[in-house]
Formats: C-alpha cells, sequence, structure tokens
C-alpha cells in the first residue's frame, strides 16, 4: 500500500500512486481506491499517523493490543520498555490464556543481565524487571511469568513467532525435591 526510501528511523511511508489512505477511529490505516469506485475500502490492522501530505508513519500493529484487567495493554509499548532497561538486550511480551489473562515476558538479557540471573535467581529478576518497569508502565501492562531465553524465538523472515513464545510458557518447570 506505500513504499518509502528509509534514511531515518521516522522517514514516513508514501501511498503507491493511485491509492489513498485514511485513519479509522482505532488509529488504522484504510485504504481507498479513489480510481476504482467499485473497490470497497480496505481495513488494515496498521495503526499509524497521517500526515497532512498524506504521507504516514507506522505505528505497529493494533492487533498487538490485548486486554488486562480490563485495560488495553499495547505489546509493542511493553517490549519497547523491556528494552530500554539495562538488564534487557531483547524482548518479546505475549498474552497467557486463561483465567486472568496475563502477559508473559520472554528477555534476552545483557551481560549485566546474566551476572544478575546467576546473582538472585529467575524469580527475584522478574520482581526487579517489574520493580523497574512500574515508573512507565502501569501493574496490568507488566509481565507477571518471565522466560529468560538465549534468544527469541522468530519465524523465518525474522517476524515474531507468537506460537513459539506461548510454547515456552505451555512447559511447566518441575521443581527439584
Amino acid at each position: 500500500m506505500a513504499t518509502r526510501q528509509q534514511r531515518s528511523e521516522r522517514e514516513p511511508w508514501t501511498p503507491i500512486a493511485g491509492l489513498r489512505i485514511a485513519v479509522n477511529d482505532d488509529g488504522c490505516a484504510v485504504v481507498h481506491w479513489p480510481d476504482r469506485p467499485d473497490m470497497p475500502p480496505f481495513e488494515t490492522a496498521d495503526r499509524i499517523e497521517l500526515l497532512a501530505d498524506g504521507r504516514f508513519h507506522l505505528l505497529g500493529r493494533a492487533d498487538l493490543i490485548v486486554k488486562i484487567e480490563g485495560k488495553r495493554v499495547s505489546l509493542p509499548e511493553v517490549e519497547a520498555a523491556l528494552q530500554r532497561l539495562d538488564l534487557v538486550a531483547e524482548a518479546s511480551v505475549t498474552d497467557l490464556q486463561g483465567e486472568p489473562t496475563r502477559l508473559g515476558g520472554v528477555v534476552v538479557l545483557t551481560e549485566a543481565g546474566r551476572t544478575k540471573l546467576a546473582e538472585i535467581g529467575a524469580f527475584r529478576l522478574g520482581r526487579l524487571l517489574r520493580r523497574e518497569l512500574a515508573p512507565t508502565l502501569e501493574a496490568a501492562a507488566q509481565p507477571k511469568i518471565w522466560r529468560f531465553v538465549a534468544a527469541l524465538p522468530k519465524r523465518a523472515l525474522g517476524k515474531r513467532d507468537n506460537v513459539a513464545l506461548r510454547v515456552l510458557f505451555a512447559r511447566r518447570v518441575s521443581r527439584a525435591a
């Protein structure tokens, strides 16, 4: 629906010739074909910021918004907050099925994070990460369950693998007696 030559992170997208992009009430892109009145508008799940000249900034996927404790939580926003922490190199979060719905955080640690994990263990490290997130994320948006991994699960083209993320939480960790 659009192209760009990326010179910077905030380079806007330009709609392909013959298309007009609008924004719906949810902040998602709606594609219109002005030259084809027989074509109905197509609503995407891509959240955008529309600029006055018709170009736009892509803000992420709307389908990565989940309801936790009655609040709308943006998974990319939680991931960005985690990745700003000194102990975190990369992070993905997923909503965990069940009652109540909770967030699970999958984290690749920095060297300092791996050292801290060895010192205090996974349970306490998860609590520490929640405390560090508290100033920027409300409690509902903070992961409750953690998995610390060497690499994030991704699909062939480098996109997040939601199924593999959930599998990490499906496995029960057995406790030594």
